[in-house]
């Protein structure tokens, strides 16, 4: 299936990590559950603080081609990074946000 992430707003990918971290366990779609590691964890708590950063620094400016260039490299990077850990990849949260199955900001029902 084909990713939709490049249809997400910046503020989603915001969202996910919040999401992601909400729980130190995570549904994911073989009816299962994946602890999160502490590895994972570590990656995902940076991204939030990079992504609390790049969101005021970019405050007023997000139109501006160069500034949605950065913004589409840094999410790049951040999918990368997480894509990295099993439990992420297969998490039902990570799951609708990249391929778009009724995805809703904040759902808690995606979150253990």
């Amino acid at each position: 299936r084909r990713v939709h992430s490049c249809m997400q707003r910046f503020s989603s990918f915001d969202i996910l990590l919040r999401d992601l971290t909400k729980s130190d366990t995570l549904i994911c779609r073989s009816s299962s559950a994946f602890r999160v590691t502490p590895e994972a964890r570590a990656c995902m708590e940076g991204w939030k603080a990079r992504m609390t950063y790049e969101k005021f620094a970019g405050a007023g400016l997000s139109l501006i081609p160069r500034v949605v260039e950065a913004r589409v490299e840094i999410l790049g990077r951040l999918m990368d990074d997480l894509l990295k850990f099993e439990e992420v990849c297969e998490s039902d949260v990570f799951y609708a946000f990249a391929f778009g199955d009724g995805w809703q900001e904040g759902d808690p029902t995606l979150t253990m």
